[in-house]
């Protein structure tokens, strides 16, 4: 897997709260929270599935969210 994007921020937050199937669709919980938003993705080298991982991280850099989409 590899690092696609990584928003902090504001930015972070709006990219969050994309609704399916172009963002991850966070629920306000996480949302309020956030500070971080990573996106990972898989590569062709990376065996099964090709997927997203959307990755939420708070101010603390404490993980409190996860969301997997299938596809790049």
């Amino acid at each position: 897997m590899y690092l696609i994007s990584k928003q902090t921020g504001e930015d972070a937050k709006k990219a969050a709260a994309e609704k399916l199937p172009f963002g991850p669709e966070f629920d306000w919980g996480v949302i309020s929270r956030l500070e971080t938003l990573e996106v990972w993705g898989t590569s062709f080298k990376d065996e099964g599935e090709d997927y997203c991982l959307f990755k939420a991280f708070d101010a603390a850099g404490q993980p409190i969210g996860q969301r997997r989409m299938g596809g790049y």
